[in-house]
């Protein structure tokens, strides 16, 4: 599935509300991190394996011999007995393995050093005097069968954009054991469930200075450890992003503003054909529609502002058509697959083109 999870090989937890494709368990209250780390099964370690390669000697041969055989071709070897096949350490690689099932990861270069899942959890255990609070835990899930992990912290307290309407702050980390990537650590107002909501959060984090990386170099764990003072440094960004927010609620919007904010976020490109514009404009339509009846957007403190646009763009990505479109003919999967063009694949892209947009709109205000 495009969440790249799998049931059979994937193992999540989440707090209080279960996650939309179904794999996992569901535990209620505030989870601490040895709660979450036993209930999503990560209290796994990722161990070295030396890697060998095979090798053959290779025989001298001289021209006479090459070209005799050359002449009188035949199955056997050229240039006299064969030799058995060698073992030779790779000493510039190593494999990746778990150590509770003996999965094999991935395949790193000798200067990669191992981040474990405990230190992740460790490493946002520590926030606690950075937050003013406890540290709880909203969601943790491996991906691939072990390739990927997602810890999701929610830190204490929640932000009032517009009456009624509360935000929480989730602080993400996003890390591989195949080799792949660096250490993600991201302050974000999405909550992580699975590989579309973790890139939604990190596009949402990236569009806010909030994203901050740890490649796994020798230095890796020491670099973990100097991340609490930049992820502190991040929620005085994610601050000023809920300032942000707060006066998109508090722009109203004519119908020219909302004409200009929805073509610019959903834009047509020059030439394109009568299909794409006619598709197109059904996205569009679909944004305004929940613009002005999503009953979110109808809140008092919320109809008719800047706020409500945005939400009705992260709206139709989380729970819009292409939730809906099980491509059942020819019509529905080439509907669903322009959507899912539109829509940026995962839907990340959009909602920060969106947040991009409304940003630049309360700027020149």
């Amino acid at each position: 599935m495009s969440s790249e999870m799998n049931r059979n090989r994937d193992t999540a937890a989440y707090a209080n509300r279960p996650a939309w494709h179904g794999i996992g368990v569901t535990l209620d209250g505030a989870p601490t991190s040895g709660l979450m780390i036993e209930a999503a099964r990560l209290g796994w370690d990722v161990v070295p394996a030396p890697l060998h390669a095979e090798t053959v000697p290779l025989v001298p041969l001289g021209v006479d011999a090459i070209e005799a055989a050359l002449q009188s071709p035949t199955d056997g070897p050229i240039g006299g007995e064969p030799h058995t096949p060698e073992l030779v350490k790779v000493g510039t690689h190593k494999a990746l393995r778990r150590n509770d099932t003996g999965a094999l990861l991935g395949v790193v270069g000798d200067g990669y050093e191992i981040v474990q899942n405990r230190e992740v959890f460790d490493l946002l255990d520590s926030l606690e005097s950075a937050v003013g609070g406890p540290v709880r835990y909203e969601s943790a899930f491996t991906m691939q069968g072990g390739k990927g992990v997602c810890v999701v912290a929610r830190l204490p307290g929640s932000d009032t954009i517009a009456p009624g309407d509360d935000v929480h702050r989730y602080c993400l980390a996003y890390f591989r054991h195949d080799g792949g990537g660096s250490v993600e650590l991201a302050i974000s107002m999405v909550r992580p469930v699975c590989m579309n909501t973790i890139q939604m959060a990190l596009a949402e984090a990236s569009a806010n200075s909030e994203r901050f990386r740890v490649r796994h170099t020798t230095n890796a764990k020491r670099n973990l450890e100097r991340a609490v003072s930049v992820i502190r440094d991040g929620l005085s960004l994610y601050d000023g992003s809920v300032a942000k927010a707060r006066e998109m609620a508090a722009r109203p919007m004519t119908r020219e503003d909302l004409f200009d904010f929805i073509t610019r976020v959903y834009p047509v490109a020059e030439g394109a054909s009568a299909a794409v514009k006619t598709r197109t404009s059904k996205v569009q339509k679909d944004a305004v529609k929940r613009y002005a009846q999503s009953p979110t957007n109808n809140l008092d403190s919320m109809r008719g502002t800047l706020w409500a646009a945005v939400n009705a763009v992260t709206e139709q990505v989380d729970h819009g058509p292409v939730a809906r479109l099980r491509g059942d003919d020819k019509r529905d999967r080439a509907e669903q697959a322009f959507r899912r063009r539109m829509l940026g694949g995962s839907g990340a892209q959009l909602k920060a083109d969106a947040w991009r947009v409304a940003s630049e709109m309360i700027g020149a205000a």
